[in-house]
């Protein structure tokens, strides 16, 4: 009985368990990555739009979007699993394995994907983590080569006060235009930085008094004055930016040169209805009046 309970004390017998559940375990995640047969979507996914799909076939496609990046992911898994099965390469491998089992953890929850991938990635990384407490002694001997506490302490406080305001000042800089960027919307936009910009869908068009034929056209305004165009019958398919002035009520479309395509007036009618009014031809100018529907795309809260 005492043999038993002196192997059951040893660290040896609890971390081989830990390195080796963790290593074999491991090794078919990365190797159906290099494969290639993992992250494929359905067929039916790309047939719908974008707004339609689930998140979980937003994440796949995401992830399986770039083949050798697979590949390379598969490998950042496999090598650190078959560095675990040695002994004198464990530390090496939990060390290397962390990032990709906190990665895996991180985007199960993120995505909301599967219950049993969750379980499964809560296991995979508890495992990671007690390798790494089992291996507490080394990493210490390591960090203090790496942090080298011999050294002068001398100048350690002048060097933070330098960093403080090198991230300060660096921090300022890339800071302040996002900010700027999350808050540029205006009624064209809609809640874009939530993912819910708004599409205003062509419902009919005019010139001077006569109604003309119908079409399908969708135009979307977004952030830094983005101007897209979609549609059967691309009318002001030159331009990709956009000046609002909402003082004025005046809208101009710009192509990637900065010169002015078309102007109109515009008038919202209502919360729903969009009005642009532009004069076209050179001869005798006529007036085009167009109608546009609003429309909040992918308009799921729970989805966000």
């Amino acid at each position: 009985m005492q043999p038993l309970l002196s192997i059951l004390k040893k660290r040896n017998l609890y971390l081989g368990i830990c390195r080796y559940l963790l290593g074999i375990t491991m090794i078919p995640y990365g190797l159906t990555k290099i494969m290639r047969t993992q992250f494929v979507i359905s067929p039916e996914a790309w047939k719908r739009p974008l707004e339609e799909l689930s998140g979980i076939s937003l994440t796949w496609a995401f992830l399986g979007h770039s083949p050798w990046f697979t590949v390379v992911l598969g490998l950042l898994e496999f090598i650190p699993a078959l560095l675990l099965l040695f002994r004198r390469t464990t530390l090496l491998g939990a060390i290397l394995m962390l990032p990709m089992t906190l990665n895996v953890l991180l985007i199960n929850y993120a995505y909301n994907l599967w219950g049993g991938t969750k379980q499964m990635a809560i296991f995979l990384f508890v495992l990671n983590c007690l390798v790494l407490f089992y291996e507490r002694e080394r990493i210490a001997q390591l960090l203090r080569v790496l942090i080298n506490r011999v050294g002068s302490c001398k100048r350690i406080p002048l060097e933070l006060a330098v960093n403080v305001v090198v991230i300060a000042a660096v921090g300022y800089l890339a800071i302040k235009p996002l900010i700027e960027y999350r808050r540029d919307t205006n009624v064209l936009t809609g809640n874009w930085f939530n993912g819910q910009p708004i599409e205003w869908v062509l419902q009919r068009q005019m010139l001077n008094d006569s109604v003309l034929p119908s079409h399908q056209q969708k135009i979307y305004f977004g952030p830094l004055n983005q101007y897209t165009e979609v549609g059967m019958n691309h009318l002001y398919n030159s331009a990709n930016q956009y000046v609002l002035n909402a003082k004025q009520n005046s809208l101009v479309l710009k192509d990637a040169d900065g010169k002015t395509q078309f102007k109109f007036k515009y008038t919202r009618l209502g919360d729903t209805c969009l009005k642009m009014v532009t004069t076209v031809g050179s001869g005798k100018p006529s007036q085009l009046t167009q109608y546009y529907s609003r429309r909040v795309m992918h308009n799921h809260a729970e989805d966000l």
